[in-house]
């Protein structure tokens, strides 16, 4: 099989033929928005981000040598830490955000002393 002038030898020739186009533009934006939002991630969570970036094509051949393209990009963002808290059991089947294995320390008025202060010497 010979190549002719016209024949698109690179994917992103080929990626731009859907949509006249606008396919390549979403799957550069979305790309880009991907990689966005990993930095953001790391940033706001001080931990390793994952992601992924799929580009699915479905091709329909016919007799006549005409090929249908489908073309599909979807991005997976980084999922946020899901929110967590430390609780203890409590009475009667609920539960308390304090130990009961540590002391309770009652807040006490502090006022100032009748000390009289002395400098070193």
């Amino acid at each position: 099989m010979t190549s002719k002038p016209h024949d698109m030898k690179t994917i992103d020739q080929i990626l731009s033929l859907p949509d006249s186009g606008e396919f390549l533009m979403e799957v550069h934006d979305k790309h880009e928005s991907l990689i966005k939002s990993m930095d953001d991630f790391v940033e706001t969570n001080s931990k390793e981000a994952t992601g992924s970036f799929t580009i699915k094509l479905n091709y329909k051949l016919d007799r006549a040598g005409m090929f249908q393209i489908a073309a599909k990009c979807d991005a997976k963002e980084p999922q946020k830490p899901a929110a967590t808290a430390v609780a203890w059991q409590g009475g009667e089947g609920r539960i308390t955000p304090a130990n009961p294995a540590q002391l309770k320390m009652e807040i006490r008025d502090v006022s100032p002393g009748e000390t009289e202060l002395r400098t070193a010497g």
